[in-house]
C-alpha cells in the first residue's frame, strides 16, 4: 500500500500544480490589455475576419 499511497500523493501534487498554473495563465490571459474581450464574445453575432485574425 505504500507504493500506491506514494503514487496518489505525487499525482495529487501534480494535479494541484497544473490547476494552479492553469488558473494563473487564465487570469493573466483575461487581464491582458492586448486581447480585448470583444473577440471572445462578439456583440450580436457580429464577427469580422480582420478582427478574428487579429
Amino acid at each position: 500500500m505504500t507504493q500506491l499511497e506514494a503514487f496518489l500523493y505525487v499525482m495529487g501534487i501534480g494535479l494541484a500544480i497544473c490547476a494552479f498554473l492553469g488558473v494563473g495563465i487564465l487570469v493573466l490571459y483575461l487581464n491582458s490589455p492586448d486581447k480585448p474581450k470583444v473577440q471572445a464574445v462578439p456583440p450580436k453575432g457580429e464577427r469580422r475576419p480582420a478582427e478574428v485574425s487579429a
